[in-house]
């Protein structure tokens, strides 16, 4: 039974990844999948992608509220509660549902595109 819940787990989220990245290529992005990706201020791990101008991350929860949770840690300004992270590019966060994005870039097509799939961020590191 443990199984099937981690199986379906599972499969939720990748759904809802290739959900957003279905709509982000339709939208006109190039999205190549780079594999597993980890952030110490967030409690699961993600999916990250290369799309034109940086990477963007994509880290879905097993619920809208868990996202939440996470999403509470960002200021507007982008700073993390209780940690200093040096980023490789400027960071815009994103919520939706129970995704949490971040991308690090500054392409202007891309940040359209984020806005259109993932909605206004919730937070931008200047």
């Amino acid at each position: 039974m443990r199984f099937l819940a981690i199986v379906l787990l599972l499969t939720a989220c990748t759904t809802a990844n290739t959900s957003l990245v279905d709509d982000l290529r339709a939208a006109g992005l190039t999205v190549t999948d780079g594999g597993e990706v980890e952030q110490p201020f967030l409690g699961t791990k993600g999916r990250v992608y290369s799309i034109e101008g940086g990477d963007l991350q994509l880290y879905t929860y097993p619920s809208e509220a868990a996202a939440q949770q996470d999403a509470a840690k960002i200021s507007p300004d982008g700073q993390i509660e209780g940690v200093q992270v040096s980023w490789m590019a400027q960071p815009h966060f994103y919520r939706s549902g129970n995704v949490l994005a971040i991308y690090l870039g500054f392409e202007p097509k891309t940040l359209e595109a984020l806005q259109r799939v993932l909605g206004a961020p919730i937070a931008e590191k200047p």
